[in-house]
């Protein structure tokens, strides 16, 4: 993750992968647009922050967790370091290439019949975390770290938390628990990227831009603080109202593990 006026080529990788491969492919009809808030998340007010989360922001707890860095191995593969960091500070020492091992790829879109026929990143990683791709979502983050803890006999296991409230996941961070959560590239507003037909359903699916994957590790005063898998300084704070718009916006994804 990079914040507005830093450089680096870490962000410029990711950045241009969450922003969608296929753009030459799709130029000229499938031009981005402005993503609109996604407000079935929870509740009627999509707009604001909650009166709970408010009250909740006044304290301030972190929880020390030891960063992991994506790169280089995994120019794409946010949502496997971001669920390696938190096993991590659970107690299970996986790092991010063995715990990559248990996601299923799905590689990338594909010309089919006239039509782009790519995977459903709700069910497998669309693209290629170790190269250039597009990403997961909480069932298929949920999935790989149970088949790993599983498989080293850990007592753990993670939990798909999505539409929980952002003071919910405070609520969590007060029990000593890190959240793997679903939001933006340095908190920048989202947009529609590419579009194709998914495998096996036909559903058209656009994917989100700048989508990224972290972990809420804490909060102060008036701020959420996370360990971002991109950011070179490991440990960043944005103001709680750009993170539940921008997770709201991601359709409050959330993956617990206990």
């Amino acid at each position: 993750m990079k914040t507005e006026g830093e450089t680096g080529e870490g962000a410029a990788r990711l950045s241009g992968r969450r922003q969608g491969g296929l753009g030459r492919f799709l130029a000229g009809f499938l031009a981005p647009v402005p993503l609109l808030l996604a407000s079935a998340c929870y509740g009627a007010d999509a707009f604001s922050v909650t009166t709970e989360l408010q009250t909740a922001a006044r304290g301030e707890k972190i929880l020390p967790v030891r960063n992991i860095q994506q790169l280089p191995e995994y120019p794409s593969g946010c949502e496997i370091t971001a669920a390696a960091i938190a096993l991590n500070y659970l107690g299970c020492p996986v790092g991010k290439t063995e715990l990559g091992r248990y996601f299923p790829i799905g590689g990338r879109p594909r010309p089919a019949g006239g039509k782009l026929v790519g995977p459903d990143p709700w069910t497998v990683f669309a693209g290629d975390p170790k190269d250039s791709g597009y990403g997961c979502f909480a069932p298929v983050v949920t999935q790989a770290v149970n088949r790993c803890l599983s498989a080293s006999g850990s007592v753990l296991r993670a939990e798909n938390r999505s539409g929980m409230k952002t003071a919910d996941l405070i609520a969590l961070i007060d029990r000593g628990v890190p959240v793997v959560v679903w939001a933006t590239i340095a908190m920048q507003a989202p947009y529609f990227g590419d579009a194709w037909y998914l495998n096996g359903t036909g559903e058209y699916f656009r994917w989100t831009a700048r989508e990224h994957c972290l972990v809420l590790i804490g909060y102060s005063g008036g701020q959420a603080v996370f360990s971002d898998p991109l950011d070179r300084r490991g440990t960043v704070r944005y103001d709680f109202s750009l993170f539940e718009t921008r997770y709201r916006q991601l359709l409050c994804q959330a993956v617990v593990i206990g």
